[in-house]
């Protein structure tokens, strides 16, 4: 897989945010809405789906929860776009962000949710 260096640059970005997430609330700026994510799928443009990954890995790396082999499940890239997809078709008001949280909490049986809980 070929990376580019602003991916590197998400990545360090949801890094710290997401441990700063365990111990106060914070607004996150510059997060991705779901009609945004329906429209460039759409479109074929891969910059969104690239945006997802780069998130969802930064939140499993600072929960220190596994994500993508959870439960003995493994979910594919396509797998998760396709989630996504389906999320943001039937809640075009939420954010690409909300939906990564929910997706976590599906792939860890809310154990994601408890454990950010639990730090406040």
């Amino acid at each position: 897989m070929r990376t580019f260096p602003f991916q590197k640059y998400l990545a360090t970005a949801v890094l710290i945010s997401t441990s700063l997430l365990a111990d106060a609330q914070i607004s996150i700026v510059g997060t991705v809405d779901c009609g945004s994510w329906v429209s460039s799928r759409k479109a074929n443009n891969q910059l969104m789906q690239e945006w997802l990954l780069g998130f969802f890995n930064g939140v499993a790396f600072g929960s220190s929860m596994e994500s993508w082999d959870a439960n003995g499940q493994t979910i594919t890239h396509q797998q998760m776009y396709l989630w996504m997809d389906n999320y943001c078709t039937k809640n075009p008001l939420n954010s690409v962000v909300q939906g990564s949280v929910e997706l976590m909490n599906e792939r860890t049986n809310g154990r994601f949710s408890k454990r950010s809980l639990n730090k406040q």
